[in-house]
């Protein structure tokens, strides 16, 4: 009778190395997709060509939003509430109000900051993309750098917010708590203005006829007036002419005068013409995405 010894030893390590062996299998799979994709990643931030405009505004983030704090500035509760005020201002104005808040701008201009990101950022109202955005530029904490630049896209926005009415929405952002480092107090002190700017089409059509009826009424008024004196005096009754004896009061006495001409003398002046467009309206310029935008902007 012959008996089988299994030694235990060799049990053991076929165990292990099936364990080792099923372990491979499961994380060779993953391995090779972690290589694969590290490769195409790879390949694609060196092959690829990246368009600078796809990569300054993250759009899938910020598009359309009536406040962007980058800066982290602003509370949840302040940009809350100035949000609804942007909002309901765009909804019965038809015109789209923004502000944006970063620290720096980078490489660019304040201007080109603000046109591109209304322009790449979704912004403005209808067709024509109607509306106004405020940039703020905050600096890094120590005072230096702050900047304020308005940007207004559409051509009844452009013509209605002119140059002059920039400086003033300027004047009540940066006066009113921006200047202080109270951001939200001096946007709010800009929608208040900007409020008294802009109206809605009714409130233009209203104040449209009220003018009207007021130069009606003007024009009537000096009509009657100038009616009224002409009438007055034609049918005033002359009184008594003073008596006046030209026999007797009157004399006349002639005699000659010689004033000979020696020489002349003429002066010419050159009347400059005025090229000055005048300070009432919008200058405009034109931004990379070829639209064109009016606007204006200092630092404080």
């Amino acid at each position: 009778m012959v008996t089988m010894i299994t030694p235990v030893c060799s049990k053991k390590y076929a165990y292990k190395k099936r364990l080792i062996t099923a372990l491979f299998c499961c994380f060779l799979p993953l391995i090779l997709l972690y290589a694969e994709t590290s490769t195409s990643d790879e390949a694609d931030w060196s092959e690829t060509e990246w368009d600078a405009d796809e990569l300054f505004i993250p759009i899938e983030q910020f598009a359309g939003r009536p406040v962007v704090d980058m800066a982290g500035i602003l509370t949840l509760s302040e940009q809350q509430e100035i949000a609804a005020r942007f909002t309901e201002f765009s909804e019965s104005l038809k015109t789209d109000a923004s502000v944006v808040l970063v620290p720096d701008t980078g490489d660019l201009t304040a201007e080109a900051y603000a046109d591109d990101f209304f322009d790449y950022g979704g912004y403005g109202y209808g067709e024509d993309r109607d509306g106004i955005l405020l940039l703020i530029v905050t600096g890094y904490g120590d005072g230096s750098g702050r900047k304020a630049h308005i940007s207004t896209s559409g051509k009844r926005t452009i013509n209605t917010v002119t140059d002059s009415r920039i400086d003033d929405l300027l004047d009540a952002l940066i006066d009113g708590g921006a200047a202080d480092g109270n951001y939200a107090a001096g946007i709010n002190a800009y929608i208040d203005k900007l409020n008294t700017i802009i109206q809605s089409p009714e409130q233009a059509a209203a104040a449209k006829l009220k003018s009207s009826l007021l130069f009606a009424l003007g024009t009537g008024v000096f009509v009657f007036l100038i009616s009224f004196l002409v009438l007055l005096k034609r049918y005033k009754i002359a009184g008594a002419k003073p008596y006046y004896n030209r026999t007797e009061q009157t004399k006349v006495h002639f005699d000659s005068v010689n004033d000979p001409l020696i020489s002349t003398n003429t002066i010419s002046t050159v009347r400059p013409k005025n090229n000055s467009s005048g300070s009432s309206g919008s200058s405009t310029h034109t931004s990379s995405s070829g639209r064109s935008h009016g606007g204006g902007g200092r630092s404080f």
